[in-house]
């Protein structure tokens, strides 16, 4: 009705033995529930409260100078057996961070969470590592009690919305995922897009929080240690916890022998959830109706324009290619001190790095043009439908030319050859000196073979008047190949312009190491010296075939780099584009399918 999708997502399901024995469950749930707060447009948590506090793993990461004073406040030789350094950190990679600024009191500024970035002792327990957690659990939160003596008697690691590190030694994963998605949230979601339920049993005689203990099922219902023993620390702080939030509905049912919660053959616990399912169903249309109301209404120019705007900018801050900057400059040249009546063309191979040039041209090209009062249009061809064939791609420009250039009774014709004479008519007739036009496009040959797109007829390439610019690039030309057709953009633009200036070639890359060191800085990552070595003799070894050492090899690369810790031996690396892409596969697929089967009973 609403063209919206509901997705539940619990956040302990299918997460796999292997991610479990990594301690990977902490990282793994608040990346689930941020992708859940960033996608949904109503409700986007529901916490349940029950008599369980919950599991309470060591950090994957602590940082340096934290795990530094927490063995020397304690002789841990224990923990030091269990964390290795990892020095190819550079940001804080945890997930414990909290959006700033927080919603009341913080007992940590952003400086303080700044300095925990660099270097960070890893957890490498090993594949069995249950046999040393519960020691390395104690070890670690006493001497972080110790550490933060001052905090800890002052109660900071109960303050609901406190960052302290010294909860990471405390709280559960439960908890942690409490703070990220109620207690650290903004009031107005709070109000809107957040629900807490609460269900309990009824007390008795003989039962610990209404659970008889010597019921088999009672150790899923309520944190026991090893010798079966009620955990009173872990019951202590759920209370507490509980107390942070108030539940919007609480529901008190009797204990199921040997169940628990039993909704098949209760008819009571089959009316608690089928009220449980209502209560929250109501908030979830609410919500869902409270999002419609304020949603603005689709605009296609705009959204379509924004798109590639988008993509521009995501690019242009990754680039960092010395080799191209003589491109760069050419194209600068062309936007600031005059065009010769022409379109300037940069090419190069495939993978060379064309479009990471281009988004740079734009950005510049963009603040240019905002300076002189201008209309700036960039498309990066293919990445969108409405890109990808020629006769919608010149009317997604017109509609965007029309906006700026007041040309709202114009009609758009639905004639392909009306609509190429109109598209060069709104081009070398509507800008102005008074309001100039660039117009960025990528990839010309990324449009299909409907109308003869690659033809490029429709581009006016020639007799440019003062007040336009237009940026394009191409791939070199292709002849047809294994049933693919071939285009030849290139040669049909090299026989319009007959003008060795209007034309740029990126070239090689000359320098991987810096372009390698950029795109790990981006994801607050670096390598070790041995470990670039392997990556430059991959590259140096490289070939023309299948886009070796180009800037997408080099941005898989980095793919894979990003993995490596420090402490990691770099394995081969395939010289090929192919290569690479087939082995990041099997890599997601091999995780991919660990979880998978992990996840079933």
């Amino acid at each position: 009705k609403y063209g919206y999708e509901f997705q539940a997502s619990e956040m302990r399901w299918s997460i796999g033995k292997e991610e479990s024995n990594d301690m990977e469950t902490s990282a793994i749930c608040m990346a689930e529930l941020t992708n859940c707060q960033a996608s949904s447009a109503g409700l986007n948590y529901l916490y349940i409260a029950c008599e369980k506090y919950g599991f309470r793993p060591p950090p994957k990461t602590i940082p340096q100078h934290v795990f530094e004073q927490l063995v020397a406040e304690k002789d841990a030789a224990s923990v030091r057996e269990c964390y290795s350094l990892d020095t190819n950190s550079s940001v804080t990679p945890d997930c414990f961070k909290p959006p700033l600024p927080a919603c009341g009191p913080s007992q940590q500024t952003r400086e303080e969470w700044d300095a925990d970035s660099g270097p960070q002792y890893v957890l490498r327990i090993g594949t069995d590592p249950w046999d040393r957690f519960e020691k390395l659990v104690l070890t670690l939160r006493t001497a972080a009690q110790q550490l933060w003596r001052k905090e800890y008697s002052d109660g900071v690691h109960r303050n609901p919305v406190s960052s302290h590190w010294l909860k990471k030694f405390i709280i559960s994963v439960t908890e942690e995922e409490l703070c990220h998605g109620a207690l650290w949230a903004n009031p107005e979601d709070g109000r809107t897009r957040i629900k807490v339920f609460k269900r309990s049993f009824t007390a008795g005689e003989g039962k610990y929080n209404g659970i008889p203990l010597d019921d088999e099922k009672a150790k899923a219902f309520v944190d026991m240690k090893k010798d079966g023993k009620v955990d009173e620390e872990a019951q202590k702080l759920l209370a507490e916890q509980k107390a942070m939030r108030s539940p919007d509905r609480e529901w008190i049912i009797d204990w199921a022998p040997g169940k628990g919660v039993d909704p098949t053959n209760r008819p009571d616990h089959k009316a608690y959830v089928r009220e449980f399912c209502a209560q929250l169903e109501a908030p979830c249309i609410e919500s869902l109706n409270e999002a419609l109301a304020h949603e603005e209404k689709p605009d296609r120019v705009v959204d379509e324009a924004e798109r590639h705007l988008r993509f521009a900018d995501e690019r242009d801050r990754k680039f960092d290619n010395k080799t191209a900057v003589d491109v760069l400059g050419r194209a600068r040249k062309y936007l600031d001190a005059g065009n010769n009546g022409k379109v300037f063309v940069i090419w190069g191979k495939s993978g060379a790095g064309k479009t990471y040039v281009l988004a740079k041209t734009a950005a510049e090209a963009a603040a240019r043009s905002k300076a002189l009062n201008g209309v700036f249009v960039a498309r990066f061809l293919g990445t969108t439908s409405a890109s990808s064939k020629v006769a919608l791609l010149l009317e997604s420009i017109l509609e965007q030319l029309k906006l700026a250039y007041d040309k709202g009774d114009v009609e758009i014709p639905s004639n392909f050859r009306e609509l190429e004479a109109l598209f060069k008519e709104a081009v070398t007739t509507w800008p102005s000196a008074e309001k100039p036009l660039t117009l960025v496009l990528d990839s010309v040959d990324q449009l299909d073979d409907t109308n003869q797109g690659r033809l490029l007829q429709w581009l006016p390439a020639t007799t440019l008047p003062e007040c336009v610019r237009i940026v394009a690039s191409t791939l070199p030309d292709y002849e047809e190949m294994e049933g693919k057709s071939g285009f030849q953009c290139l040669s049909r633009l090299e026989g319009a312009l007959h003008d060795e200036a209007s034309f740029a070639m990126v070239q090689d890359i000359k320098d991987p190491e810096s372009i390698v060191g950029h795109l790990l800085s981006l994801q607050g990552r670096t390598i070790t010296a041995e470990q670039m070595t392997v990556v430059l003799d991959a590259f140096h070894k490289r070939s023309e075939e299948d886009m070796a050492g180009t800037p997408l090899w080099l941005t898989l690369v980095v793919h894979l780099a990003a993995t490596w810790h420090s402490y990691d031996t770099a394995p081969t690396i395939p010289t090929s584009v192919r290569g690479l892409i087939i082995n990041l596969f099997e890599l997601t697929f091999t995780l991919c399918a660990c979880s998978a089967i992990s996840g079933v009973d």
